[in-house]
């Protein structure tokens, strides 16, 4: 069962009651276009949401890294063995590898109160593309490299000596912070930013948070550099928070 879910190999006639979650906003939101082109899924724009949620607010176990899981069944199960090579490839041109931070739960799961869902049409007209452009280019429906998509918008933010970043993007990420709850703005914001190929120590982000209201938040200024800093350097989606 867990070999097909992470292939995608479950039918109507036999599925599976996993739910797969990752920790990386950018694969997310590459995952929001994917739907929409894939000549298997090609939901509208409109029809897609993202959703966040508080692991803190679950039992501890409720959400398990694929990989964990992969490393205790693959002694039983020839294909998870080999899975886990594809898990750790690395790619062939560019610095990334095929990890992106993937977490499993079980059944059904009561998220009410323990989530925020904005559509992905509401994330798009408050200035995503403004963040990455990238985001823009279709994909093709027959044969879409979305996995190699993630890794390529990945790569400049490995690139040590960034351009300034700039107030368009900043913007951008603080209206789609607006977005969420007061208390999901500000781990919105410091991800969002995180996107952005800029030096860590850019003091525009400093200057745009100072004018910016976060309900509750304490230390926004140094917890946000640090939050969007670390991710530049580990570009690892284990290291950011669930969505």
């Amino acid at each position: 069962m867990l070999f097909r879910h992470l292939r995608w190999r479950g039918t109507s006639s036999d599925p599976d009651n996993l739910v797969s979650w990752t920790s990386s906003l950018l694969f997310a939101l590459q995952y929001m276009f994917y739907r929409h082109y894939s000549s298997k899924d090609g939901s509208s724009i409109a029809a897609i949401y993202l959703c966040m949620v508080d692991t803190a607010a679950f039992l501890k176990g409720v959400f398990v890294r694929d990989m964990d899981l992969i490393r205790i069944f693959r002694s039983f199960d020839l294909d998870l063995r080999n899975f886990k090579g594809l898990r750790t490839k690395r790619h062939r041109e560019l610095k990334g590898s095929y990890y992106f931070g993937e977490y499993l739960s079980q059944g059904a799961l009561k998220i009410e109160d323990k989530c925020e869902i904005v559509s992905a049409q509401a994330v798009i007209d408050h200035g995503l593309f403004k963040i990455r452009p990238e985001f823009s280019e279709p994909l093709s429906p027959k044969d879409t490299p979305w996995a190699d998509k993630v890794i390529a918008l990945r790569e400049v933010l490995y690139v040590k000596e960034s351009p300034s970043i700039t107030e368009t993007g900043i913007r951008a990420a603080l209206d789609i912070a607006q977005l969420f709850g007061g208390t999901w703005r500000l781990l919105l914001a410091a991800n969002l930013i995180a996107l952005l190929p800029f030096r860590s120590n850019d003091h525009a982000i400093l200057q745009a948070f100072n004018a910016a209201s976060f309900t509750g938040m304490l230390y926004v200024e140094q917890h946000l550099l640090t939050s969007a800093a670390n991710d530049k350097e580990n570009c690892s989606p284990s290291s950011t928070s669930s969505y």
